[in-house]
């Protein structure tokens, strides 16, 4: 009955973990990047030129698309009023 709780993301190599029951869980590449908001195509195309390694890396240093997008459209609204 708990949610699963994304714990802090951090650096050295470390694969990001969700905590479910608790339990730990590594998150896989796929996960994080969905996370990011990317789709699954895009993840996929990714998939065949990068190692896991990089892969979180990769989404790790992306921004979170629907969060920056739902922010410039606010800002649009606003300043259209």
């Amino acid at each position: 009955g708990i949610a699963p709780t994304l714990s802090t993301m951090q650096g050295g190599g470390q694969e990001p973990k969700i905590l479910v029951n608790f339990m730990v869980r590594k998150l896989s590449p796929c996960e994080c990047w969905r996370l990011q908001g990317f789709p699954d195509w895009a993840f996929d195309k990714a998939q065949e030129v990068n190692s896991n390694s990089q892969l979180y890396k990769q989404a790790g240093n992306s921004v979170t698309v629907p969060l920056i997008y739902e922010m410039a459209r606010r800002m649009e609204v606003e300043n259209e009023s």
